[in-house]
């Protein structure tokens, strides 16, 4: 097979958080239980220089990334080899990092909120969504005093059972409207007990697995999404886009067209009825992502499905290697069972 490079590739600087979010698939995971790991910051440069002619997009993700005691030199040494960045973060440190997130590559920081303030909060933690509307206002005002357009600042929300009659609540509050140039919903991932335990199965045919310790904290029980109203969440995000359309701001949506029977079908793992489900993924043709222990794999919900290491080889070696084209070709023919994990495989047009 001939070898292509990826088009994104993710960056896990640090497996530390400085938050405990109730619904983060990390948090529950049993991976992260045990010592939290920092992307080696000689050797990313290495990666990047790598990767260096074909000009990847980038994004830092964590833990929470603006922890990463390199980021400055980071994002300068990204900027120099002509790459750009996209940054997710909860934002409870933006107000402290907001001027080095100018004048570099960064085109995007995403701040994960999860509804209003006693909302966010009771998902994310005391004080955490006062401490990101700082942060948000903080990278605002740095970027209109220096005159760029860069970065946009985003909000990025999960919904859950627990917040998604708030939706709306939280866009209209004009203290963040008037800051935010997109607002980003994402309907919460998920594995159910069944597709947990055919991944086992599955891994097990490579080499034997008594658990897949990333792939457990995806794992919930879908009669705790029985009670969200599908017509009501369509509802709020039809007048959400609408709000954001008015006002020239970007709206987006994991899945990417979501109406009532999507959402109904997607909260009771009737994925296969999904207008939008189909049957291979563009991901693995066109990602990589770094853990940060130097883990390669073709997508952020195989972490129990290494490639290879990046303190042992190349990138490039280890993303077109045997074992990564094997994957490729079996993913063409049939999904894996933790593919279901994840909403952004339901987006219409992200199919190889």
């Amino acid at each position: 097979m001939l070898n292509f490079n990826p088009k994104w590739i993710q960056l896990q600087l640090t497996e530390s958080c400085n938050l405990k979010c109730t619904i983060c698939y990390e948090r529950n995971s049993v991976a992260y239980k045990k010592k939290q790991f920092v992307l080696d910051f000689t050797r990313t440069k290495e990666i990047i220089d790598e990767c260096s002619s074909f000009h990847p997009h980038y994004e830092l993700f964590g833990g929470e990334p603006l922890m990463y005691p390199h980021l400055k030199e980071l994002l300068e040494y990204i900027n120099k080899k002509n790459s750009k960045v996209t940054i997710p973060t909860n934002g409870t440190l933006l107000a402290k990092k907001a001027q080095t997130l100018l004048g570099n590559s960064v085109e995007k920081v995403w701040v994960s909120l999860d509804g209003p303030q006693e909302i966010n909060n009771r998902q994310r933690g005391i004080n955490s969504y006062q401490a990101a509307e700082r942060g948000i206002l903080a990278l605002y005002e740095h970027r209109l005093k220096a005159q760029l357009e860069y970065p946009r600042i985003g909000v990025h929300c999960v919904v859950t059972a627990d917040n998604y009659t708030y939706l709306e609540e939280m866009v209209n509050n004009p203290e963040l409207f008037q800051y935010v140039d997109d607002f980003s919903f994402e309907l919460q991932k998920y594995l159910t007990p069944d597709k947990y335990k055919e991944y086992i199965d599955l891994l097990n045919e490579e080499k034997p697995v008594i658990e897949a310790n990333y792939a457990k904290g995806y794992i919930q029980d879908v009669k705790m999404f029985a009670f969200i109203n599908a017509e009501a969440l369509h509802s709020s995000l039809t007048n959400i886009k609408a709000t954001c359309q008015k006002n020239d701001k970007g709206f987006y949506t994991n899945p990417d067209k979501l109406d009532s029977f999507d959402i109904k079908n997607y909260f009771s793992a009737n994925w296969d009825n999904m207008k939008t489900h189909h049957k291979s993924c563009i991901f693995p043709f066109t990602y990589s992502e770094i853990s940060a222990k130097g883990d390669v794999t073709l997508c952020h919900s195989f972490y129990d499905d290494v490639l290879g290491n990046i303190y042992q080889q190349g990138l490039l070696d280890i993303w077109n290697n045997q074992r990564a084209n094997s994957l490729r070709k079996s993913i063409r023919k049939k999904l894996l069972p933790i593919c279901y994990a994840c909403c952004s495989f339901f987006n219409s047009e992200n199919k190889a």
